[in-house]
């Protein structure tokens, strides 16, 4: 998950064409890291969200740090000859620590995001794996190793 980092001031600074066009520049530049496989898609506002194919935790935040980088490196022409620039924040969620429901996997991802501004923003954060109750997990264990039960 993606968020333009203070896209508001941006906005309200350079006003809304210059607002446009750095969503313009922003998708252009994360373009340029991702495969055909992958799916950048916006997700509202400023926020954005891109599906890695095939690839871990690992490569998926190298992904991320690319488009980081390339946004970081970026500009937006918000009048006659001057540019202004902008960065993003990156919450990383990966379907092997966190399932593959796309709604559990955007929360994580989210809280990932929120971690990466609370951080100082322009970073990339990967979310943690979530917390296994041991008590469950081990009922449910028990539970599949007993003929005629199955785990919930």
């Amino acid at each position: 998950m993606i968020d333009l980092d203070h896209f508001k001031d941006f906005n309200d600074t350079h006003g809304h064409p210059a607002g446009d066009e750095a969503l313009r520049v922003f998708a252009r530049a994360a373009l340029t890291v991702l495969r055909d496989s992958d799916t950048l898609a916006r997700y509202g506002g400023e926020e954005f969200v891109v599906a890695v194919r095939d690839a871990d935790e690992e490569a998926t935040a190298e992904v991320a740090e690319r488009i980081r980088s390339a946004v970081e490196h970026s500009s937006v022409e918000v009048g006659l000859g001057r540019y202004g620039k902008f960065t993003a924040s990156l919450g990383v969620a990966a379907t092997a620590l966190h399932g593959h429901d796309r709604l559990a996997l955007l929360k994580s991802a989210d809280r990932a995001l929120y971690g990466a501004k609370r951080q100082g923003r322009n970073r990339v954060v990967l979310a943690r794996a979530p917390r296994v109750n041991a008590r469950a997990a081990e009922e449910s264990a028990d539970a599949s190793e007993k003929p005629g039960r199955a785990a919930s």
